[in-house]
């Protein structure tokens, strides 16, 4: 009885750990959009941890989510906004990004032209 505990123990911790990668290593290959990353890392870390409470879940999620930013200036961006969940997390970053392009997309008007032939 004590055996099948402790491998039902550690089979579970393995699991655990080899759904948190996924959740990391899904975040980091950028497949798909955003939302949809983090609806992948909120349902890797339900089944992941499924006795923790929903807020402990989401805290988790964040965690993960952040970890898998790989720009050291957008994570300490979305780490000044303090944000309280995943979805926070998120929509932070959307706002970066979307901030980004924008910029590219405008183009500063060094000099005008004023002579007309």
């Amino acid at each position: 009885m004590e055996k099948q505990n402790i491998a039902l123990r550690l089979a579970t911790k393995t699991n655990n750990t080899k759904r948190s990668s996924e959740a990391v290593s899904g975040q980091k290959k950028g497949g798909g959009t955003l939302p949809e990353s983090g609806q992948r890392i909120q349902r890797l870390i339900s089944l992941t941890y499924p006795c923790c409470p929903p807020d402990i879940r989401d805290r988790l999620a964040k965690d993960y989510f952040l970890g898998a930013v790989q720009d050291k200036n957008l994570k300490l961006e979305i780490w000044r906004h303090r944000p309280n969940s995943l979805q926070e997390a998120i929509r932070i970053r959307v706002e970066w990004e979307a901030f980004l392009l924008a910029s590219v997309k405008q183009k500063p008007v060094s000099s005008a032209c004023t002579d007309y032939k």
